[in-house]
């Protein structure tokens, strides 16, 4: 029995108490804490998307997320955005921690935080941003044929001054890499269903959108 009891006694003595973490100071709209996403793609493969992101920003503060595709952007934001919830880590906004908001708590304070309510938009609703973003003072002739290549999807749009046909295709850069590459480099028959996916996907996207009558890509 003392024995049992002195191992009870360590097992005690050895835990430890993980301290909450501290609200952020006044000021502080958006604050990030050791930020991950992980997919489980099955068979006991995991994606990281975000490893440990630390992030703050300031009332009126001006930043620009920037990095190669697939590298967490749209992660990043799909998160910081409340469209999407992290796998592990902390996130406050506007001095609320989000993860013990309900829906309508969460709605209320993006709405303060922004100006803007919650909203998933579709994927051709993307791709007319896109447009817009690719083309608006843009001294080249017309019609344009922008190309947004994402990590999970592609968007195909053709118009002139706005986008007039459009089409989100599932082929991304994280979404290749994540169905057929298990290998670093990449194997040649890795590759080659790469090349198999991006082949597919252009010629879906031939049928509604009419690529070869646009002057500048």
């Amino acid at each position: 029995m003392a024995l049992k009891e002195d191992k009870m006694a360590t097992m005690l003595a050895n835990q430890v108490e993980v301290p909450s973490p501290a609200a952020p100071a006044e000021g502080v709209m958006i604050l990030t804490e050791n930020l991950w996403k992980t997919y489980d793609m099955g068979s006991e493969q995991q994606v990281h998307a975000l490893r440990g992101v630390n992030l703050r920003l300031e009332r009126n503060e001006y930043v620009a997320i920037m990095g190669p595709s697939g590298s967490g952007k749209s992660t990043l934001m799909n998160l910081i955005g409340c469209l999407d919830t992290p796998s592990q880590g902390q996130y406050w906004l506007n001095g609320n921690q989000v993860s013990e908001l309900d829906d309508d708590e969460l709605a209320g304070a993006v709405r303060r935080a922004t100006g803007a309510d919650v909203e998933v938009i579709g994927g051709e609703e993307e791709a007319g941003l896109s447009f817009l973003g690719a083309t608006t003072g843009l001294d080249r002739p017309a019609p344009f044929l922008v190309v947004d290549v994402g990590g999970g999807s592609t968007e195909f749009v053709i118009g002139n001054e706005r986008a007039e046909r459009a089409i989100s295709t599932q082929m991304g850069s994280v979404r290749l890499t994540e169905r057929h590459v298990a290998h670093d480099p990449p194997t040649d028959a890795e590759r080659r269903a790469m090349e198999a996916d991006i082949d597919e996907a252009l010629a879906e996207a031939e049928g509604p959108i009419p690529v070869r009558d646009a002057s500048t890509l």
